[in-house]
């Protein structure tokens, strides 16, 4: 009867003694077992394990995801100046406001000016401006030679298309606005830009865009291997130092330029490459001091159990041989 009870209540510690010992890896479970287990609670548990119902984990509560993207923690005074498309700049001890719009990577801006609100006007009539010439830009950009009466065309249309929707704004390119822009290309992480052109040089200024435009190709929507980076790194050096060069600066200037820019990317991409393989390698290294932290909390806690389990085999035998020496004559 003592055995039977002893088995009973020993067996409410088997099914928790189960499931610690499958999280154990394969060596440490093979050692508890053969090293801490006794031969009668191995034999215990492989007739529990025949007979047993499926032990199902209690599945883990989920945890609560942190809500990104909600706070701020930029002052109140910087809030309210703080517009997109509207750069503010201080200089020589006083703000500086300024719009800018990009189209087509054709980036159009306005003059600087102390008003930060009629800088937000400069920003709705660049953005006017933006929403009448995309069309045409889209096209022009997705041309596949350029051609001396092709931009030619393209210049004369968006000149006419900029200053119709500046002469409904009662805005003069020039004078009011002071309007001027340039062409940009995202290349090798970093944007290339060409020097600045005015309305009155609407003609040059569209011509170099396109040329700009074909050496990008069409290849930003897509991850590009090394060989096609350097590619169109090369298409475009050679057509941005030519743009630079109609525009009155030395090729010996734009080359260390280029130069220059190119190093740092380069070596601004290999720190970047080294710091995630450093956080990788941190990250690995974290997880496998977790893992024995974890594996070492788990033989602890199966050790815990068996001691319980030994004591209450201690405690059964003692009772039993009471009970038979109080019932001898």
């Amino acid at each position: 009867m003592a055995g039977s009870k002893l088995r009973a209540t020993s067996r409410r510690f088997l099914p928790k003694l189960y499931l610690l010992l499958q999280k154990l890896e394969k060596p440490r479970r093979q050692r508890m077992l053969s090293v801490i287990f006794t031969q009668a609670q191995r034999l215990e548990m492989e007739r529990w394990l025949l007979d047993r119902r499926p032990v199902v984990e209690a599945p883990a509560a989920p945890r609560r995801q942190a809500q990104r993207g909600k706070r701020t923690r930029c002052s109140k005074k910087r809030a309210k100046t703080s517009t997109p498309g509207v750069v503010s700049r201080r200089r020589n001890g006083h703000w500086r406001h300024f719009a800018v719009v990009v189209v087509q990577r054709l980036e159009l801006r306005s003059k600087e000016v102390d008003c930060h609100r009629r800088a937000l006007q400069f920003h709705a009539a660049l953005m006017a401006i933006k929403h009448e010439i995309g069309a045409e830009l889209s096209l022009g950009r997705l041309t596949a030679l350029p051609g001396a009466v092709g931009d030619e065309a393209l210049a004369a249309l968006i000149l006419r298309e900029v200053t119709a929707v500046l002469a409904n704004l009662n805005l003069d390119a020039d004078r009011d606005i002071g309007l001027n822009f340039r062409a940009v290309a995202p290349v090798i992480g970093t944007t290339l830009c060409g020097p600045v052109f005015h309305p009155r040089s609407f003609g040059a200024g569209i011509t170099g865009w396109r040329y700009l435009q074909l050496a990008r190709g069409e290849s930003c929507g897509r991850s590009m291997n090394l060989k096609e980076e350097q590619e169109v790194w090369a298409r475009c050096r050679q057509v941005v130092s030519d743009i630079w060069e109609y525009a009155g600066r030395p090729t010996q200037d734009s080359a260390q330029r280029l130069d220059a820019l190119e190093k740092k990317q380069t070596s601004r991409r290999e720190e970047t490459l080294c710091r995630k393989e450093e956080a990788a390698r941190l990250r690995q290294k974290r997880r496998a001091s977790e893992e024995v932290i974890r594996q070492e909390r788990r033989e602890a806690r199966i050790t815990q159990i068996l001691a319980a389990w030994t004591k209450l085999e201690r405690l059964y035998p003692r009772r039993r041989t009471a009970m038979s020496s109080a019932k001898e004559p």
